[in-house]
């Protein structure tokens, strides 16, 4: 409500007798008042040893923090011999999600959030907790000895499993720089390629194929057309792909590399899956000519063949003038 002193009544009585018409425009001043706002209080973390809060350990502010902390505690607490190790959880809150911290290196908390796997960094970055994760659970780092390098045998079989046509999944570490790769090799039949883009009337002459070669003569021509243009095959993969191609036998068996930077601190088993899916999935995408939407890398590869070819039909007729 609004309070008037008797001048102000008397003058909003005479601007109301001017209006024209019962329902005239009224000016109304708006009470002035707040309504108070009530910040809801941060989630916080709280270290559990077999199901009891560890003393000190209670109202951590991160998750980064919180696995830290467990993981000091789970260091410098003796163990008895005859009896079974404590269990070390992190809890959000009084009664929120709680996770199992394993024991060995520090890892990692990985969850999935808006189908996005997140890591501890990102948990606090977000704002989020574990409440909002769907299957939180804490990923120890992957153990690749000594020289950070070594398979990833359970990444590649998810790769298979996801239906991805992988080979093997290495991690390795650039000793000059000390960046740590994943390079996931794929199977890939360039003859089956090249079929798709070949001309029927290339190389019908059949006196320049090898004779102790069992394998049909369309076969032979695509593999001596790649032979002849490897060099661009090669340009076009290490651009689209970040990949390098390994012929052992020829061009139907061979191992495309492809090359993704995985930081340290996600250097566990389901958040190396994360990274190279996307690199997978667009691999698979844009060498197969028929997947809707997708362009096709053997286009490009034919693209520059074609004007390659066409330069040098140029550069002979000038010669030859």
């Amino acid at each position: 409500m609004t309070h008037m002193n008797p001048a102000d009544e008397a003058a909003r009585e005479n601007a109301r007798s001017k209006t024209t018409g019962q329902f005239g425009t009224q000016d109304h001043s708006a009470p002035e008042c707040s309504l108070a706002t009530v910040d809801a209080p941060a989630a916080t973390y709280t270290v559990l040893k077999d199901g009891a809060a560890v003393s000190g350990a209670t109202g951590i502010a991160t998750m980064t923090d919180a696995l830290h902390q467990a993981h000091v505690i789970m260091n410098t607490t003796r163990y008895e011999r005859d009896k079974a190790k404590p269990t070390f959880e992190i809890r959000t809150d009084e009664a929120g999600t709680t996770v199992t911290v394993p024991y060995g290196d520090q890892g990692r908390i990985v969850g999935y959030h808006l189908g996005d796997a997140v890591a501890a960094e990102e948990l606090d970055a977000r704002g989020l907790t574990l409440d909002d994760l769907e299957s939180p659970r804490v990923e120890p780092f992957i153990d690749l000895g000594p020289y950070n390098e070594g398979d990833l045998n359970n990444v590649a079989q998810w790769a298979r499993d996801a239906d991805y046509n992988v080979a093997t999944v290495y991690a390795t570490r650039d000793e000059e720089t000390g960046e740590r790769h994943v390079d996931v090799s794929v199977h890939e039949n360039f003859l089956w390629n090249a079929d798709t883009q070949f001309p029927d009337d290339e190389y019908e002459d059949d006196s320049d194929l090898d004779p102790h070669d069992d394998r049909p003569a369309a076969e032979q021509r695509y593999d001596a057309w790649l032979t002849e243009n490897e060099d661009i095959v090669r340009a076009v993969y290490l651009e689209w792909f970040n990949a390098e191609i390994d012929i052992p036998e020829n061009w139907g068996y061979a191992s495309v590399s492809l090359r993704t930077t995985v930081p340290y601190e996600r250097f566990t088993e389901s958040l190396v899956f994360e990274d190279i899916a996307p690199l997978l999935a667009k691999h698979t995408n844009e060498s197969d000519p028929g997947t809707f939407g997708s362009p096709y890398v053997m286009n490009e590869v034919w693209r520059r063949v074609e004007a390659r070819d066409e330069e040098r039909e140029r550069v002979a007729e000038l010669v030859s003038q």
